[in-house]
Parts: C-alpha cells; sequence; structure tokens
C-alpha cells in the first residue's frame, strides 16, 4: 500500500470513531440520560454533553468523507474541475 491509502484508510478509521463515540453521546444528553454524568460535570453537564458530541460528529463525519475522497481520488489525479488535488 502506498502512503496516501494508509493516510487515508487511517482518516476514515478517525473519523468513524469519533462519530461512533459521538452519536451515543448526543444521545444520551438530548434524551435526559445525563444524571449519571452530573456528580462528574455539574450543573451543565448536559450541555457539555451536547456540545462535545455535535463537536466529534461533525468533525468525524468530515474526517471520514475526506478519507474517502482521498482513497477515490488519490494524489496527483484531477477532480472534475481540472485542480490537482493534494492532501
Amino acid at each position: 500500500m502506498d502512503k496516501i491509502t494508509e493516510y487515508a484508510g487511517v482518516k476514515v478509521f478517525l473519523g468513524l470513531a469519533s462519530m461512533v463515540v459521538g452519536m451515543p453521546t448526543l444521545a444520551f444528553a438530548l434524551f435526559d440520560w445525563y444524571q449519571t454524568a452530573q456528580p462528574l460535570l455539574g450543573i451543565y453537564s448536559r450541555y457539555l454533553c451536547i456540545i462535545g458530541s455535535l463537536g466529534a460528529t461533525i468533525i468525524g463525519a468530515s474526517l471520514a468523507r475526506e478519507g474517502i475522497r482521498l482513497r477515490k481520488n488519490g494524489v496527483g489525479k484531477h477532480s472534475k474541475n481540472g485542480r490537482k488535488i493534494i492532501p
């Protein structure tokens, strides 16, 4: 495997792992299951869980999308608009 394929695989893995952690945490906070975390995080535990999990989900989705795009196009190939793709 070349270096770009490995790099893309790591991006996809990290993105999916971040989404797997972020989505259940979001459900945990939105459906008022956050009382178990309240002693640890205080009275703002629900908001901290929501903000953190939304961030993790969004960043994870963008990482996974970027990794899939890198795997598909690779480096040195041209995109549809003619520009060279550089990671």
